[in-house]
């Protein structure tokens, strides 16, 4: 489920659908979706608050949460991310309360128009229970190290109780119309410096594109650097078009990058 939230993020980002087959991605979640009213990370698996929340904003940033379930499981649900609630919130039933969930299953209720409907207080006070007092920063746990994902996840949860001096988190993704038909963000569409590649003649060149699309190629792939010191150093990329439609098409490797398309 983590990777549908991260192909539905990406497409959203981009305003471009072409690539993620969303019939098939809607029919995953619905399979996923659990007795309880949880929905689990894949088919008959037990629900869990992560993946409830991948779900969630998949369906959001699609456009899809309303026609995807139905009011009666939209209920459900929204009862299952509400039990989660002890003092913070857990992932799973009768497991121990996590610094994480309150982003996780808060921003879940969130999008399901219900957190109002939480403890507030109590929920702010376990995440400020974690906080180490000589570091700062957020733990897991009371009396465990803390570290950077679970300090960035207690401030979100907290920015979405709505703590002063607090950022807000991004409002509820709207559906966005398609803007172009290629795989590059808008800054592509602009000249590119990039540094030069080994046997190239020095200097700085600029890479023009024309509708997203490298004029110098009919191949659209991102091609990687290989892993050599000088190369990274460079950190020269290129980016090509992916022959999606023609399904013999296979990644290979070949002697100036790590993967390219060959036919």
């Amino acid at each position: 489920m983590r990777f549908v939230y991260c192909a539905s993020a990406i497409c959203y980002m981009l305003h471009d659908w072409s690539g993620m087959d969303t019939d098939d991605t809607l029919r995953f979640i619905r399979n996923c979706y659990c007795y309880d009213g949880g929905i689990a990370p894949y088919p008959g698996l037990e629900s869990h608050g992560g993946s409830t929340f991948c779900a969630v904003a998949s369906l959001s940033l699609m456009g899809k949460l309303e026609s995807t379930l139905s009011e009666r499981q939209l209920n459900r649900l929204r009862r299952w991310c509400l039990f989660r609630q002890q003092s913070g919130f857990q992932g799973r039933p009768n497991k121990p309360i996590d610094t994480c969930y309150s982003f996780w299953v808060g921003a879940a209720l969130e999008l399901l128009g219900v957190l109002k409907s939480v403890e507030g207080v109590r929920n702010l006070e376990f995440p400020d229970s974690t906080q180490d007092q000589f570091v700062r920063g957020f733990s897991k746990w009371p009396d465990s190290d803390p570290d950077p994902m679970h300090a960035y996840m207690g401030i979100a949860g907290m920015s979405l109780m709505g703590v002063e001096d607090l950022l807000p988190l991004p409002p509820r993704p709207q559906p966005e119309p398609k803007t172009h038909t290629g795989t590059c963000s808008n800054f592509t569409k602009q000249g590119m410096r990039t540094r030069p590649r080994r046997g190239t003649n020095g200097g700085e060149q600029t890479l023009h594109r024309e509708n997203n699309v490298d004029r110098r190629s009919k191949v659209n792939v991102a091609r990687v650097p290989t892993a050599n010191v000088d190369d990274v150093s460079r950190g020269h990329f290129e980016t090509r078009e992916s022959p999606s439609s023609r399904p013999e098409c296979r990644p290979q490797v070949d002697e100036n990058c790590a993967f390219a398309w060959h036919e």
